[in-house]
This record gives C-alpha cells, structure tokens and sequence, in this order.
C-alpha cells in the first residue's frame, strides 16, 4: 500500500509502480531486478494499478510494489546541439538543430 504523507510545500509527491524480478540471479545488480513500470500522482491509483498488476501477472516471476517519492520541477537550461556527422540518432534532435534551406 502506498504510504500517503502531509503535502509538501516544496515538492509534489508522486508514486513509482515498480516491478520486483523475484526469480533474477541474487548476484544481479539489484537495478537489474527492479525496474520502474510507471510513476502516478494519485496514491490510490497506484495501489489499485498495482494489485492490478499482481493480479495480471500472478504466474509471472515478477512482484509489483509502489513507493512514494517526490518531484522536482528543475528548470531545464537548453543549449546549442550539434549533431555529429551524418545526423543524430534523435529525430527530435535532428529537426531541432537543422535549417530551412534543406
């Protein structure tokens, strides 16, 4: 069950649905055992989502488990992309970055 706290007033809470690999090898690095599946704002959204999960995937090897933790909205601080030779693998990148005249 997703622990609710008091609201905070420098920070929105969030919750990480996240999905445990309860039959990976014990000499896995454990970020390769647990891996976010998907972060909600409502607490009881992800309870339910994750009984939903367990439920869905009971004869998987896998454990779903929420957690809260908090956002921050960092401003982000764009710079000048320079696309190496050929392009970007980024599409995005690629459009942002060339011109017109093309």
């Amino acid at each position: 069950m997703s622990q609710e706290l008091k609201p905070n007033k420098k920070h929105q809470h969030i919750y990480a649905i996240l999905r445990y690999e309860v039959d990976a090898d014990e000499t896995a690095p454990i970020d390769l055992r647990i891996t976010v599946k998907k972060v909600v704002v409502d607490p009881h959204y992800a309870d339910a989502e994750v009984k939903r999960l367990n439920d869905l995937n009971k004869d998987k090897k896998s454990y779903y488990f929420s957690q809260v933790t908090r956002f921050e909205d960092v401003p982000l601080q764009l710079e000048a992309v320079t696309a190496p030779a050929g392009g970007s693998r980024n599409r995005a990148v690629d459009s942002a970055t060339s011109t017109n005249g093309s």
